[in-house]
C-alpha cells in the first residue's frame, strides 16, 4: 500500500479542495535506458533499462525491421530489491550487412502461458538462436512496453557469441 500525503484547501471551516502531493502508485512503465537515445549501436550490444511488466508476467527483448520482430529472449531482472532494472545482454541487431540500417530495439510484456511457450522454442535445435525467426506479428499475450530506434554502425559486424 503507498502512502499519499494531501494539501487540503479550507474556506470558512470547510474543506472545499484536495491535492495529492505524492503520485498515488509508483511508476512501474518500462523504459529502455541503454542504448543512449542517439542510437548509433554495433551489431552485438546491451539493452537495459527500468520498470516492471504486469503482475506474473516477463519482459522480453526483440528487434523490429521491415514490419517484423524477432525474439531474441527473456529480460534478466538485474535487481533482487524490486526496483526494477532489467537487462538483456547479447543482442544482435539485424544482419551481417545490416549496416546504416535502422532497427527497432522493443521490450514486450509477455504473459505467462506466452512466455513458456517461446521459452521452448529453438533454431536448428538451439534456443539461442531464436532471433533468426521473423514474427509477422505478436505472439498473442504479447504487448509492446518500450521501443528505441537505433542505426548499425559501419564498424562492429560481428554477431553476439552464442
Amino acid at each position: 500500500m503507498v502512502s499519499v500525503a494531501a494539501a487540503l484547501t479550507v474556506v470558512s471551516g470547510a474543506v472545499v479542495g484536495v491535492k495529492a502531493l505524492l503520485p498515488q502508485d509508483p511508476d512501474h512503465s518500462v523504459h529502455i535506458d541503454k542504448p543512449a537515445a542517439t542510437g548509433v549501436v554495433s551489431r552485438c550490444i546491451t539493452v537495459a533499462g527500468t520498470g516492471k511488466p504486469a503482475e506474473g508476467h516477463r519482459l522480453w527483448t526483440a528487434v523490429r525491421i521491415e514490419g517484423a520482430y524477432y525474439l531474441v529472449g527473456r529480460a534478466r531482472q538485474d535487481s533482487t530489491q524490486g526496483t526494477g532494472h532489467w537487462s538483456a545482454d547479447a543482442v544482435t541487431v539485424g544482419p551481417e550487412d545490416g549496416v546504416s540500417t535502422t532497427y527497432l530495439l522493443t521490450i514486450l510484456d509477455v504473459a505467462p502461458g506466452t512466455d513458456a511457450a517461446l521459452s521452448r522454442l529453438t533454431v536448428d535445435g538451439q534456443p539461442d538462436n531464436l532471433w533468426r525467426l521473423a514474427f509477422p506479428a505478436l505472439p498473442d499475450g504479447a504487448s509492446v512496453v518500450a521501443e528505441r530506434q537505433v542505426v548499425r554502425d559501419a564498424t562492429h559486424r560481428d554477431s553476439c557469441p552464442t
